[in-house]
């Protein structure tokens, strides 16, 4: 409700106001205009309702009344009942000198789902919250509202992926089919998804970034946008419900039913997808091909495809577009320092920040992500910055400033401390590591509370796990409960190793040592004098047959695939 009516802003004004208005709002009111002539606009983002009004009594000059208007989402039907001021009668009446009758209708027409939901007015709904989600999961341990997704995120380039066979190529061969895509471009095409990067490419922050860009930017097919992990889809009735119900519940107040996901468009993104277990891939594109109402966006570590795949699951899988995340250009990076430094892209400031980024990045063979960017800006920002930078030492930094912000008065004796902290989280990485599908709130507590009595604390459970969510290191979604990155599990199971020998020596002797390369990058990063991981990794290395002759190509990928990827393990 407002005074002055759109027309008296600012042509420019105007657009940007009323679109992001109509993004939010279904119904406008205001004055000034001293007349009654409702109407209703249909936009892309949705319709609203424009309903001016008088005042009840100015002069006769002017129109002198009032309106009722009743919006009836169940019937999709708004009605403006106009009542004006009569001199003759003094009392009020129905202005049919302004609208005849006295009263008009219109259809409020919402996109409906094939049962009829009410599909606009959902993403209205659960809008606010994928906002704040996608805002909590880039903010590292910033003070809430300093960083926002949709201002201060940068796509990566995303591109048609390359095969390891395209480098050899002479330069300039089959370039046009290299491929560029664009957020929009994604958003707007009805075709299954999948999406290959780099760990900490930024793969789950843009899969925030495209769920809040389908309830703002809404495309000319609007979809719900809901989200699972790979291995959250298990054998059952209501295989997509069950995967999908806690993210779901999340975002909506327990709004969206199963009901609606039958009928509603959805996109559904899948993250976490682990190549090379075949089985649940077998699975998940058996529920994908039973879904005609849903598009399907894959979220997989990778370069140029998913590997260790059966040909029929390869054949399946050629029906969806892959795109490949690319590292951020150095205008990005600079774009980013602007934003921490909040001074203009081409500044002092942000020359100093920007050229300090780099050359860390430079002398530290870190990847160009938005990630590890992040973890750069947010250290030199708060002076934590030392003579040499690697990613284990970044998120020390973040997570010590994290665990430094929790508080905790549960304990009988005394405060809990940084090194239960530490115990505690390195604890639940392992417990977590071997349970692949998302676990409930309350199953973290019950094995915290083991955990305690295992070692003979005397703390409280459900309040340890109450302030490792607060402090940003855990994340609640619904009633499920998780590290708010996966790069915090790793880093905490690399410290539970070095604390636990046997668990350490009894993964380096089994055939599945590969499955912790990323919990040992990490290990070594943190804890450089430790010896006997790199003999045993260099036994490892040693051990591995060199096919003769030497592969190149496709044949090397596929070769590369087969002896360093293996499927993820179901117990650690």
């Amino acid at each position: 409700m407002f005074h002055h009516p759109f027309d008296w802003l600012n042509e420019s004004d105007r657009t940007a106001v009323e679109a992001r208005l109509h993004s939010e709002f279904s119904a406008f009111f205001f004055g000034h205009v001293h007349s009654t002539v409702p109407s209703y606009t249909k936009g892309p983002l949705g319709g609203a309702v424009y309903s001016q009004a008088g005042c009840l009594y100015e002069t006769r000059s002017y129109f002198n009344g009032y309106s009722i208007v009743e919006l009836d989402l169940e019937s999709q039907q708004v009605s403006i009942e106009a009542r004006e001021y009569s001199d003759r009668i003094r009392a009020f009446n129905a202005a049919v000198g302004a609208i005849p009758g006295g009263e008009v209708r219109f259809d409020y027409p919402f996109f409906k789902g094939a049962n009829g939901d009410n599909l606009m007015a959902l993403l209205a709904t659960v809008r606010p919250v994928i906002k704040r989600l996608g805002d909590e999961h880039v903010r590292l341990a910033d003070e809430a509202g300093a960083v926002v997704l949709d201002k201060h995120f940068i796509p990566p380039p995303l591109t048609k992926p390359k095969r390891v066979s395209d480098y050899d190529k002479p330069e300039g061969e089959d370039q046009d089919d290299t491929g560029e895509y664009s957020i929009k471009d994604l958003l707007e095409s009805d075709a299954n998804c999948i999406i290959l990067g780099r760990p900490e490419a930024g793969k789950t922050t843009l899969i925030h970034y495209m769920a809040l860009r389908l309830v703002t930017d809404v495309p000319s097919v609007p979809r719900l946008p809901l989200r699972a992990k790979f291995y959250d889809f298990s054998k059952g009735n209501n295989a997509i419900w069950r995967a999908i119900r806690a993210y779901a519940n999340e975002i909506s107040d327990g709004k969206i039913t199963p009901r609606m996901i039958q009928n509603l468009p959805l996109v559904i993104f899948v993250d976490e997808v682990v190549q090379g277990d075949d089985e649940q891939l077998a699975f998940l594109l058996s529920l994908i091909k039973d879904s005609k109402n849903i598009r399907w966006v894959l979220v997989a570590n990778g370069y140029s495809q998913l590997a260790n795949v059966s040909a029929e699951n390869e054949k399946k899988l050629k029906e969806f577009t892959t795109v490949s995340i690319n590292e951020l250009s150095r205008s990005s990076i600079r774009k980013m320092s602007a934003q921490w430094a909040g001074d203009e892209v081409d500044g002092e400031a942000t020359n100093q920040l920007f050229n300090k980024v780099m050359e860390h990045i430079a002398r530290s063979g870190l990847p160009r992500s938005g990630y590890i960017v992040s973890l750069i800006l947010w250290t030199f920002r708060n002076g934590m910055a030392g003579e040499l930078i690697n990613e284990a030492v970044l998120l020390e930094n973040i997570i010590d400033h994290m665990l430094g912000k929790m508080e905790y008065r549960g304990a009988l004796r005394s405060e809990f401390d940084y090194t239960s902290k530490v115990a505690v989280l390195q604890e639940l990485a392992v417990f977590l590591r071997g349970k692949p599908r998302s676990l409930s709130k309350n199953e973290l507590v019950t094995h915290v509370i083991s955990f305690l009595q295992r070692k003979g604390l005397r703390y409280d459970g459900s309040k340890i796990v109450e302030g490792l969510i607060s402090c940003g290191i855990l994340l609640e979604i619904d009633d499920q409960a998780e590290f708010r990155y996966r790069r915090f599990e790793e880093y905490f199971t690399s410290g539970y190793l070095r604390d636990h020998r046997e668990k350490f020596e009894k993964i380096i002797s089994a055939d599945t040592w590969r499955d912790y390369a990323r919990e040992m990058d990490l290990y070594t990063s943190r804890f450089r004098s430790e010896a006997y991981l790199l003999n045993e990794g260099r036994k490892k290395v040693d051990s591995v047959e060199i096919p003769v002759p030497r592969l190149d190509g496709d044949a090397l990928y596929k070769y590369w695939a087969m002896v360093v990827i293996s499927p993820v393990q179901q117990s650690a």
